[in-house]
């Protein structure tokens, strides 16, 4: 994973990309941060998961009474995740692959 992380992150199309140990090292301590708060969501959904499956029964959609309904913090990580998946879809569809790693490693280590 972190092989493929650091290849991701230092591609530019059309250019060899030279990778040192240095990269590999830092792609290994993110892939380990975000494996980590994989392994705590999981932990907490299955923790919570009669309450949630009682919350959730229309699925992750949200209706706008709902949304206003939520804490500010709440709305915010929403609106926030929301533009990073509109960002991560479009560098993708235009076969673009070092942004997004970029925009995902600033929402998880900032925002999330």
């Amino acid at each position: 994973d972190a092989l493929r992380y650091a290849l991701l992150t230092s591609s530019v199309a059309g250019q060899d990309t030279p990778l040192a140990q240095g990269v590999i090292d830092n792609a290994k301590s993110f892939a380990n941060k975000i494996w980590n708060t994989g392994k705590f969501v999981l932990t907490e959904l299955e923790k919570n998961q009669a309450k949630l499956s009682a919350e959730c029964t229309t699925g992750m959609t949200f209706s706008d009474d709902e949304i206003r309904a939520m804490p500010w913090l709440e709305r915010a990580l929403i609106s926030k995740c929301h533009g990073v998946i509109e960002n991560v879809t479009q560098s993708l569809l235009a076969n673009s692959f070092a942004p997004p790693t970029k925009v995902l490693k600033e929402f998880i280590q900032e925002d999330f």
